[in-house]
């Protein structure tokens, strides 16, 4: 008989293997798991970073923010980062996300993209996109060009919203103006390789009701572009095939015709299934109760979305979400369990249990830390008032991000801080207790933003999975 390392035959319908074979293949797959098991230590020694458009004046600039051990926020080295010699004068607009984080995702071996919106500049009267590559390992920026408002698009604006594509490598931007001016939206193609942005098309927003794009937020599956115009409509556009944008059917929300509230910040669930808004009330003041709404996408003209809380909702009860003034800015965290609500009357972040897991029934929302969810436990809360960046002063929370960190430990959420006395805004940090979702703000939270005049939005490295 033959030594069996040389044996090679079929017996039925079995294949004898060879030794050496066998070996080769052994040695191959423990190649493969070393090199994940390297890759994954390597993404878990990644630091996170956090990131603000300053909207400082000739020239502006972009801060930026390490989380480190145990909770806290120490500056990238070499921050801020400037835009160019461009100044930006951006309107005070509670949840109009002025920045964007494309992450690269299907090319992981290229450089993640950073892109924040100008109002004016000295080169740009009508604004422009500027764009960053990241490093990211020290966190650090390098600025690669600005791009100008496309002809026809004139100011002026409140802002310009952003928002990624996620597979799709495109950016889309939302010009904001004030009635009677035109909003428009617009899609850029983005060179993966360089982060360097390409024009590509744009369509006329429409808000019912005189408002102006608040919120913006482009679905996971690359599908369908949603829209908050702060005046109680919502509108989602069509953005198949790629690089292309077409205007939808704007609808009035079930908030705004019930109970005079206005959608305005917006996320997108992971399966692209559901468009959540956070309302205010119309005015900017109202009732002491926290109020969302949400839609299955896309919105047709036949669409209406659900409310839960608000005055109609301001007791114990399936649609109760807890007391809190002004619920603007909405944002899933990347297990998507736990939705976290800026209240930027109150001062306070409130965190909402989403289900949707029964689809296509309608998903559900209640408040954490209430029955029928586990109570929040030790120094944790729910709601969260937040310390103010400066003492006594009144201050709006706004925009959120969350860390991505792996059990056991804590999830973090950044929240972006517009204070009213000028160059005090601030980011704010919360943890996140596991299981609860209840959230406590450590010591020597929040921390002073570079000079920023407009601490509404923020963006994090590395990005949630959605």
């Amino acid at each position: 008989m033959k030594g069996f390392n040389n044996l090679s035959q079929r017996t039925g319908k079995h294949e004898i293997v060879p030794i050496s074979r066998f070996l080769r293949v052994c040695s191959r797959l423990s190649l493969l798991a070393a090199t994940v098991a390297l890759l994954s230590a390597t993404l878990q020694a990644a630091p996170p970073f956090v990131y603000s458009n300053l909207n400082l004046t000739s020239p502006n600039a972009v801060g930026g923010f390490e989380l480190g051990p145990p909770n806290t926020l120490t500056p990238i080295f070499g921050t801020p980062w400037s835009t160019s010699p461009t100044s930006s004068s951006a309107v005070y607009f509670d949840a109009l996300k002025d920045q964007a984080l494309y992450a690269n995702t299907d090319a992981p071996h290229l450089p993640p993209c950073l892109y924040v919106g100008e109002l004016s500049s000295g080169s740009y009267p009508n604004g422009d996109i500027a764009a960053f590559t990241i490093n990211t390992g020290t966190g650090a920026l390098t600025y690669v060009a600005s791009y100008p408002t496309p002809a026809g698009i004139t100011p002026p604006f409140n802002g310009i919203a952003l928002s990624p594509g996620h597979k799709l490598p495109a950016l889309f931007a939302g010009y904001s103006a004030p009635f009677p001016g035109t909003n428009y939206v617009t899609v850029w193609r983005i060179n993966q390789n360089t982060c360097a942005l390409t024009f590509q098309q744009q369509a006329v927003a429409s808000p019912l009701n005189g408002g102006a794009i608040d919120g913006m937020a482009e679905s996971q599956d690359d599908t369908t572009l949603v829209a908050a115009y702060a005046d109680g409509s919502i509108e989602s556009f069509p953005t198949v095939p790629g690089f292309t944008i077409s205007p939808g059917c704007p609808v009035n929300s079930t908030g705004f015709v019930s109970q005079g509230s206005w959608p305005s910040g917006v996320d997108v669930t992971a399966d692209s299934k559901y468009a959540i808004f956070g309302d205010q009330p119309a005015g900017g003041s109202g009732p002491n109760i926290t109020e969302v709404e949400m839609v299955k996408l896309p919105i047709a003209c036949s669409s209406t979305t659900t409310d839960w809380g608000g005055p109609l909702h301001s007791n114990v009860g399936p649609f109760y979400l807890g007391t809190a003034i002004n619920s603007t800015n909405v944002w899933l965290g990347p297990e998507e369990h736990n939705l976290f609500v800026s209240n930027n009357g109150s001062e306070q972040v409130t965190t909402i249990k989403f289900n949707e897991s029964l689809y296509p029934a309608a998903a559900t929302m209640t408040l954490a830390g209430a029955p029928p969810n586990p109570p929040c436990l030790s120094v944790f809360t729910n709601p969260t008032t937040l310390r103010p960046p400066v003492p006594g002063i009144p201050f709006y929370p706004n925009g959120m991000q969350t860390s991505i960190t792996l059990a056991p430990n804590p999830l973090r959420v950044y929240v972006g801080e517009f204070d009213v006395i000028p160059a005090s805004d601030a980011v704010g940090l919360l943890r996140v207790q596991l299981g609860t979702g209840c959230t406590n703000e450590p010591t020597g939270s929040p921390y002073f933003d570079f000079g920023n005049v407009l601490g509404s939005q923020l963006s994090a490295w590395p990005p949630r999975p959605f």
